[in-house]
């Protein structure tokens, strides 16, 4: 009786474990918020901005922040991430992409994002007049600068790009790291160790 309550505890746990909610992490933070403008770097159908980010293991999306102008018209604009190797072929290798409408209340904006990355480097490019996107809005600087970013901005539809002198604008992507089939592994351990137990009570 007591071995089949420690089996059935070890079970518990090793289940548990393997359903265990995994914490989420900033992925990408260029900038705290601070609702301060100052100005902004326009964000419409031929001016698209974009910066890079590096992941070091897959991770699943979740969110965009960001900070957006007061001015923009309400409309949508769009978010797309690339995997291409230079900016100049950020469309060709376009591996998820998002269209949401910004706050211009002066707020923060966080919208819904689900896709799963791998490790590597990429561009999240923010523009309008593609994949259904047909607003104006913009990032307004003034922001509270975390480390060093950079940014480049495009003034027809993402075809060229120049880097932007400055860099207090805010965009953050949220996310968690893929759950890896390392969870099967630890289930199985955990039915293995119970299955010694069966044969030290036989």
């Amino acid at each position: 009786m007591r071995n089949s309550l420690k089996s059935s505890a070890l079970l518990a746990g090793v289940l548990a474990l393997a359903n265990a909610p995994v914490n989420a992490d900033v992925l990408l933070s260029t900038a705290n918020y601070n609702s301060a403008e100052f100005g902004d770097y326009s964000i419409d159908s031929s001016t698209f901005i974009a910066t890079s980010f590096t992941l070091t293991q897959p991770e699943l999306i979740s969110e965009l922040d960001g900070h957006f102008t007061q001015f923009g018209d309400g409309n949508s604009i769009f978010a797309a991430i690339s995997s291409a190797a230079s900016l100049s072929a950020w469309s060709s290798s376009v591996v998820s992409e998002t269209v949401f409408t910004p706050n211009t209340d002066g707020a923060d904006t966080s919208a819904a994002w689900w896709t799963t990355l791998s490790a590597g480097t990429y561009y999240l490019v923010l523009g309008s007049g593609l994949y259904g996107a047909s607003g104006q809005s913009g990032l307004a600087t003034g922001q509270d600068v975390i480390g060093n970013p950079s940014f480049s901005q495009s003034f027809d539809g993402g075809a060229t790009w120049s880097g932007l002198s400055e860099n207090d604008l805010r965009v953050a992507l949220q996310g968690a790291p893929v759950p890896v089939p390392g969870t099967l592994p630890l289930l199985l351990s955990g039915l293995a160790a119970l299955g010694v137990m069966g044969r030290r009570k036989a």
